[in-house]
């Protein structure tokens, strides 16, 4: 059970990282920024064709939406603009039936392509499912406004007294908390 449960939580990553990587395409150019922020999305569009995965909210997201999204965050209201976004619903009994037949039906396609050397082939299967519409940019503005920050990983010191008892220092992540660690660590000037 435990095994089905980590197997649920990848599969919803991946897909829900093929929501988010639409931070990284560029609707003006119709370029996507990452390659491997485009596979997420491919990767995420197999899932929709094969039904293992729906966008529920999707039909609600339009330019006033994402318009009225800004206003409350602008208001202060965090948890209110994130609301109002996109959930991303994986359908646990389809994953080793549907979702792995359709990732490995895409995958071989793909191989096949590339074993023949069939450019063309490959790239028109691929653009397809990297293709952005635009009924999905105001999903995109909408994965923009509610984007969180990026994690930093501060790592704790240990330290062994004279008297042989172990203490454990931790600081907060944040850019002040590196710099804390760095003295910590490094309490003599060496230049």
């Amino acid at each position: 059970e435990d095994g089905d449960d980590i197997v649920y939580a990848n599969w919803l990553a991946m897909a829900y990282a093929g929501l988010i990587s639409l931070i990284v395409y560029n609707p003006e150019s119709k370029k996507w920024g990452q390659a491997h922020m485009q596979a997420r999305y491919v990767i995420l569009q197999v899932l929709l064709e094969a039904g293992v995965v729906e966008l529920e909210g999707i039909t609600a997201v339009d330019a006033a939406a994402v318009a009225k999204a800004k206003e409350i965050k602008a208001g202060g209201d965090e948890s209110g603009a994130a609301e109002m976004g996109v959930r991303v619903k994986l359908h646990r009994d389809r994953i080793r039936t549907a979702g792995v037949e359709a990732i490995g039906n895409f995958l071989r396609k793909l191989q096949v392509y590339k074993a023949t050397a069939d450019l063309q082939r490959g790239l028109d299967m691929y653009n397809g499912y990297s293709t952005v519409p635009d009924s999905l940019l105001p999903v995109r503005d909408l994965v923009i406004l509610n984007r969180k920050p990026r994690g930093m990983f501060v790592q704790p010191h240990t330290a062994v007294a004279d008297d042989g008892a172990v203490s454990l220092a931790t600081f907060e992540p944040t850019v002040d908390g590196v710099i804390d660690s760095f003295v910590a660590r490094f309490p003599v000037r060496v230049w």
